[in-house]
């Protein structure tokens, strides 16, 4: 029987962000739907304690990183038992890693990274079995700071052989909406007041419903006093991601509520608030996200309003969505095929490693 060890990046607790779950259980069920006969896969957070990881690296025939998250202090912090792992010398690889480049102002890609995280992440790719990206901002940036080994395969969170063979399914008349909540929600709620008041406007007949996916106190304290649907799907991951069901469309902030959408062959937008919304938008062939990237304003006396989101992003995906609704949602139109082959391409690589022969 053999053993693999997923390192995830799934916080169980803290914000239990519902989107790092759907990465950990697509990368496990690709292992278990790829590896031959009986196979056990394990879970341990990227930054647990030595102690508690060490007896499971060293008893696993092969460890993936499930999404790698490739950021400053990735050695101290993200990943604090990296170098222990490589001196094991248990076979490894590295599935789909991101990172949250600076796509606003004048920041250069390649120095966004502390120079002891570059030097980890270089020993990493050296000794990987393979060594994939999520997204073609990644990608690019590996590259740049010689990685030579990356591969830009996309999101293994897009694994959903179910949907493989399926199109998209449009509504003849938008009547319900999902929306998911913006990260840092001090700073994005005017966005996100914008997108709901807009979507009324727009929209008036549809219902709204708020999925949260992850702990965000005030979005939720502004859907109670909204009056609006509002789900703590993170609560409960596994039947969570199944409310996307229920709608029509998904707009929002959420890069895996987008995929967890467009998984289910759903119209999806996305309003992009860094560089990991970026990375999704960039990398798939049609455009279905706006930028909406912390700026400073300024303020009718002439200096400077404090870092907040634009209401102008909002405003922009509601005239995409609306026009869509009109025009039949033509640029959705092949985008299944598109993501059948990111789906079919993950199980390729991960048979490939489960499954050499």
């Amino acid at each position: 029987m053999k053993r693999y060890l997923v390192i995830t990046t799934y916080p169980a607790q803290g914000s239990r962000n519902i989107g790092d779950y759907l990465i950990t259980q697509s990368l496990v069920s690709l292992i278990q739907r790829s590896a031959p006969g009986d196979v056990v896969v394990e879970v341990v957070w990227r930054a647990a304690p030595w102690k508690d990881v060490v007896s499971l690296i060293e008893r696993s025939d092969h460890v993936f990183f499930a999404c790698l998250a490739i950021r400053s202090d990735m050695e101290k912090t993200t990943y604090p038992y990296a170098r222990r792992l490589l001196e094991s010398g248990v076979p490894y690889s590295i599935l789909a890693a991101g990172t949250d480049l600076p796509v606003k102002g004048n920041s250069d890609f390649c120095g966004a990274i502390d120079s002891g995280s570059l030097d980890l992440l270089r020993v990493m790719s050296e000794g990987a079995r393979i060594f994939t990206t999520r997204g073609i901002l990644t990608q690019n940036f590996c590259l740049g700071v010689g990685i030579k080994s990356a591969v830009y395969h996309g999101d293994i969170s897009f694994f959903a052989p179910e949907s493989d063979d399926r199109e998209f399914t449009f509504p003849e008349e938008v009547r319900s909406i999902v929306l998911s909540d913006p990260h840092r929600p001090e700073k994005y709620l005017s966005s996100f007041s914008a997108l709901v008041a807009g979507i009324r406007c727009v929209f008036p007949d549809a219902s709204l419903s708020v999925a949260l996916h992850g702990v965000n106190d005030l979005i939720q304290k502004y859907c109670v006093e909204e009056k609006l649907d509002c789900e703590e799907i993170f609560k409960s991951p596994a039947r969570g991601l199944e409310f996307y069901n229920k709608f029509d469309l998904h707009v929002g902030y959420r890069v895996h509520g987008h995929v967890n959408a467009l998984n289910r062959r759903m119209p999806s937008y996305l309003l992009e608030q860094d560089g990991r919304g970026a990375d999704y938008g960039l990398s798939l062939s049609r455009k279905l996200s706006v930028p909406n990237y912390l700026q400073y304003f300024p303020t009718s006396a002439g200096g400077i309003a404090p870092l907040e989101a634009s209401i102008s992003a909002p405003q922009q995906v509601i005239s995409m969505m609306y026009q869509d609704s009109v025009d039949g949602y033509s640029r959705f139109s092949g985008l299944g095929a598109e993501l059948a082959e990111i789906s079919r391409r993950a199980e390729r690589t991960v048979r490939a490693i489960v499954d050499p022969s």
